[in-house]
C-alpha cells in the first residue's frame, strides 16, 4: 500500500512536470504571468518607486539627490 502512494505520487509529479515542458511547477501565478507577452506592459518596468523617480529625473543634480536620499534610506 505504501508503494502505491510512492508510484502514484511518482506518477502526479511527472505528469506535472511533462504538462510545463519539462520545468519545475510555478505557484502563485499572477495574471500578467499566465499571459504570452515577453515585455512588461508600460508602468511595469520597475517594481522599485526610487528608480523610477532616477528614470524620470532630467536635471543631473536632481539624478544625485534622489539617489543619495535612497542611499540613505537603504543604508
Amino acid at each position: 500500500m505504501i508503494g502505491m502512494f510512492g508510484v502514484t505520487g511518482t506518477g502526479l509529479a511527472a505528469v506535472k512536470t511533462w504538462r510545463n515542458e519539462g520545468k519545475r511547477p510555478r505557484y502563485s501565478l499572477d495574471q500578467w504571468d499566465k499571459t504570452n507577452q515577453p515585455e512588461a506592459p508600460l508602468g511595469f518596468e520597475f517594481s522599485n518607486g526610487w528608480k523610477v523617480r532616477l528614470k524620470n529625473a532630467t536635471n543631473p543634480w536632481t539624478r544625485l539627490l534622489t539617489f543619495v536620499q535612497m542611499e540613505k534610506r537603504f543604508s
